[in-house]
């Protein structure tokens, strides 16, 4: 039998300086979840240090079932987040807003619908840190053409449902 442990976000500690709390950030401490594969076929790698997206864990599940080699890996990785769901903050305008991220390598980009955009470092041998790096004047296209629309119309489908369940 083989079991497979993952989680679906990791939890804020503070680091860098950032929110201490369940997460209203995209901060590698909520991003970087582990993928534990216990008692795989012998065939399967000890360690692997690639990325890959919690939208491909049916592949590798799949692939564990069938006996298979792992599928391949992305060569960037996605994530989004939107508004700072039950949390109370003080700065509520700065944190409820739409969050996208990318990963390319040991590059990070993050941007916002407040137009912010800054790349971080990211060293794989120290998880959950990420080290700023610059502020970015637009977002390179790698990292955007992961997203199939853009963040405003992201930011405006939120403002659309924070209104409504506001009414109830």
């Amino acid at each position: 039998t083989c079991f497979v442990l993952t989680g679906d976000h990791g939890k804020s500690l503070a680091f860098d300086g950032e929110f201490l709390g369940h997460g209203i950030n995209l901060h590698e401490s909520i991003t970087n979840v582990p993928l534990n594969i216990i008692n795989a076929p012998e065939f399967y790698p000890t360690v692997v240090n690639d990325v890959i997206s919690s939208m491909d864990l049916g592949s590798v599940i799949t692939s564990l079932a069938n006996n298979k080699q792992l599928p391949v890996f992305r060569q960037y990785v996605a994530a989004e987040r939107v508004g700072r769901g039950h949390q109370k903050v003080s700065n509520n305008d700065y944190w409820d807003r739409a969050q996208r991220a990318a990963w390319k390598g040991d590059i990070k980009i993050v941007w916002d619908s407040h137009n912010n955009i800054r790349r971080y470092r990211i060293n794989p041998n120290i998880p959950n840190k990420q080290i700023f790096d610059t502020e970015l004047d637009r977002i390179p296209r790698w990292a955007r053409n992961e997203f199939d629309f853009s963040i405003d119309r992201l930011a405006s489908k939120h403002s659309y449902f924070e209104h409504y369940n506001s009414l109830k």
